[in-house]
């Protein structure tokens, strides 16, 4: 029967958590010392726990109930008889539930006499009874007595026999532990269509199934499907096959042997299938050669293009360059703005010699066609002109390379 307790204003409504009052004073020292401030401001006259309004706050307040539920959990896991840490499972395993699962605890520890029902505490209870914290060594050994007899009269080690055999990925916390990849990897093999066999047990039926075929391991550094996935449009192929080569190729990818697939298929021999795999192979391949072969044409005439169009520009750019000095011809003047539609650019190096006699290459580039080289004959010779007093520049004919 839930506790009642009167409100300031007058109602009488149910005093929230109550029930855990005994429990929470049979909770020792050394764990209540990890729990934070809540524990050491209720008080341990438990009079107050419902005559004064602050210590009733403390006891409906959410951080109470949570605290009773988290305490007595790290306190009956050890006598559960589990073997594993506590953090290794989630919250939705049943054994994470039942000792988070206080009513269940007190049930027994009232019937055993080990605490005071709520309603005789309330009755018997004066101003001045005090209650002290409890030893370690006697909750050790209430628990080793209440949590096997608690299990038991709600059929705990039953349920939990049961989720052992039956486990799943949501009994265990996101966390690595070693049980929980133990589990992983028992599930994945139960799962798995075929049995795990030994290496030379899978060369034997091998053998067996092909004509006497060895097997051999694939190089690894061939990477075929990766090399024409991007050249080979796959689903276009498929659809070239028939309806039963489609379904012997899918039936192979998925891990079945030649065998299973002759008699899944309707074929008499395991031989017949791997003759047709074969012939479907060598039909793909050439479609890969002849795909391939296209591609390669494609870029010979992107390429082709390439060096029309660059073609092409070379002879815009001499047009133009004949154009302009032909204008350039025509003029009786030389003028800044034909210099500069006539020429790009000119590169002065640096004078050799000495101070008076001196030589200075000059390398003229004119647009559109860049440096032009004029070849040297065995009869030319150095052109000189004085262009003024003191001063003489030579012309001289490049060397080729």
């Amino acid at each position: 029967m839930p506790i009642k307790i009167k409100r300031k204003n007058g109602k009488v409504t149910r005093y929230k958590n109550a029930e855990y009052i005994p429990l929470f004073y049979f909770l020792p020292k050394s764990l209540l010392d990890k729990c934070g401030e809540l524990p050491f401001q209720i008080s341990r006259y438990p009079y107050e726990l419902f005559t004064d309004w602050t210590q009733i706050e403390l006891i409906e307040s959410d951080q109470f109930n949570l605290l009773i539920k988290d305490a007595f959990h790290y306190l009956v896991w050890e006598y559960m008889g589990l073997n594993v840490g506590r953090e290794i499972y989630s919250g939705d395993h049943p054994a994470w539930k039942f000792s988070h699962a206080p009513s269940f605890w007190i049930k027994t520890m009232q019937d055993e006499g080990v605490l005071p029902p709520i309603e005789s505490l309330v009755n018997d209870i004066q101003p001045t009874t005090f209650f002290g914290f409890v030893s370690d060594e006697y909750v050790d050994a209430v628990l080793k007595d209440i949590v096997p007899k608690t299990m038991e009269r709600f059929g705990m080690n039953e349920i939990l026999a049961v989720v052992k055999e039956h486990q799943c990925f949501e009994d265990f916390d996101y966390r690595y532990s070693q049980q929980k990849n133990d589990f992983k990897n028992s599930y994945y093999h139960k799962k798995t269509k075929h049995p795990m066999v030994s290496l030379e047990a899978f060369q034997e039926d091998y053998k067996k199934n092909h004509d006497g075929a060895e097997w051999d391991k694939a190089d690894d550094s061939i990477d075929l499907e990766g090399d024409t996935a991007a050249k080979v449009d796959v689903e276009r192929f498929m659809a070239t096959l028939s309806e039963k080569d489609r379904q012997i190729l899918e039936l192979r990818v998925e891990g079945y042997t030649y065998q299973e697939i002759a008699d899944k298929v309707g074929y008499k021999t395991h031989s017949a299938v791997k003759k047709r795999i074969d012939k479907i192979g060598r039909i793909f391949q050439e479609q890969t050669n002849t795909d391939i072969e296209r591609m390669e044409l494609k870029d010979r005439i992107k390429d082709c293009r390439e060096r029309l169009e660059k073609i092409g520009e070379i002879k815009q750019n001499k047009d133009d360059f004949i154009k302009v000095v032909r204008k350039f011809m025509e003029m009786d003047s030389l003028t800044a703005p034909m210099l500069r539609e006539l020429i790009d650019h000119i590169d002065v190096y640096e004078k050799e010699g000495g101070k008076k006699n001196y030589t200075q290459r000059i390398v003229i580039y004119y647009r559109f066609v860049g440096f032009i080289e004029i070849p040297k004959k065995a009869e030319d010779e150095n052109y000189k002109a004085d262009t003024r007093v003191g001063v003489e520049v030579e012309y001289v004919p490049a060397k080729s390379a």
